[in-house]
This record gives C-alpha cells, structure tokens and sequence, in this order.
C-alpha cells in the first residue's frame, strides 16, 4: 500500500503531522512548525504546508491560505494518500521511539526534514533524507518526569535545510527514491522473517 510514487507537479508542498493529545503537542510542535513555514517563505506563493493532526484536536485555522489543516478522521487509504500529497516531509519532533509518520512517507518517496535522534535513526540518516542540527536537553512538560533527554532543534538549520529542498526539487525526488527503498526494508513481513531466521538458530 505505501509504495513508491513520483510526486505531482505543481507547488512544492511540505508535509507535517502527529498526535497532539497528552503531551503530543509539546513533544511534536506542530504550531512551531507553522512558524517556522512562515518565516522560510514569507513571500512565495509556490509552496505549501499540510498539516495532518488527531480528531478532534484543538488546532487553529490559519488566514494563511498556503496552509492546509487535515484533523478529521480518515481512513489508511486517504492517508496514503496524504502522505502522496506532498514533497518532504517536516519534523520537529523532540523524541521517537519509532516515528511512524516519517517512516511512512519515505515509503512512499517523500524524504524527511527532520534530527536524527532517537528511534528515527533506525531508517533514517542524511543519504535518505535532510537531517537538521539539534542540542540535547531535558524532556519538559508531560514527559519531564521520564528524565530523559530531548532533541532541540536549529531553527536557522531547519529554515536553511527546507529552503534547500525548495530549490532543489529533482535532488529532493532522487533522496526520495532512495528513502522509500530503505523504508522498505523495515517493514513487517521482513521484520518477520528475520525474526523467524534467529528462531530457526537458536531452536533447529
């Protein structure tokens, strides 16, 4: 289903998304990320942004009409879709134990923007995707009592990394190509025949 599809012509759209329930909104800062939008882009009128977010959530419609926010309910179906909707995409995100909505996206050819931290580095790192420099620091908010530590990202380095993406769309589709076939090799039917292989090993 989250195969390879070259992306449409047209505006170059970056694509954002997360669960903002509990403490998913500080950890995934979406808001921030329009921010961020904004100010990368003041000007042009050939770039959007796609923000999908939980139903039900408590996210403003901006004036801006560049922007586009996705809250209602949708089946996997439309949301691949979605995740086919767009060019790269964007996360700020400050921890994952997975991520499932970048892995996602590099599946179907769309590279990430986004630090290379926590369980992202698993599938992704700068030959697939636009890393973007981070400093480590404690987890705030709902997640300050976990003791861990988060990513914080360079806004000036996220600003820098989409407007290298926003000129330089061909080298944003190859990054693609080569994102969705890692993407690939995490999937659950690999998953399990590697796991069957150690079983076999270890129980002939």
């Amino acid at each position: 289903r989250y195969s390879y599809q070259a992306p449409a012509s047209g505006p170059f759209i970056f694509g954002a998304g997360g669960n903002i329930g509990l403490g998913g909104g500080k950890r995934k800062q979406l808001h921030e990320i329009v921010r961020i939008f904004a100010r990368a882009f003041p000007d042009e009128r050939d770039v959007r942004l796609t923000i999908k977010t939980d139903k039900g959530s408590e996210f403003p419609r901006y004036t801006d009409p560049r922007i586009k926010v996705i809250s209602d309910h949708v089946t996997e179906d439309k949301m691949v879709e979605w995740y086919r909707s767009f060019n790269a995409f964007v996360s700020i995100s400050s921890g994952e134990g997975w991520g499932y909505m970048p892995h996602k996206s590099m599946a179907v050819g769309r590279p990430a923007i986004m630090p290379a931290f926590g369980g992202t580095t698993e599938y992704f790192d700068c030959t697939v995707g636009l890393p973007v420099e981070f400093k480590l620091g404690p987890a705030t908010g709902y997640y300050a009592s976990t003791e861990g530590e988060w990513a914080y990202y360079d806004r000036d380095h996220l600003i820098e990394q989409m407007r290298w993406a926003f000129t330089n769309q061909d080298r944003v589709i190859e990054l693609g190509i080569v994102a969705s076939a890692r993407a690939h090799q995490f999937s659950i039917t690999n998953m399990i025949g590697r796991m069957r292989a150690i079983l076999d090993y270890y129980i002939p």
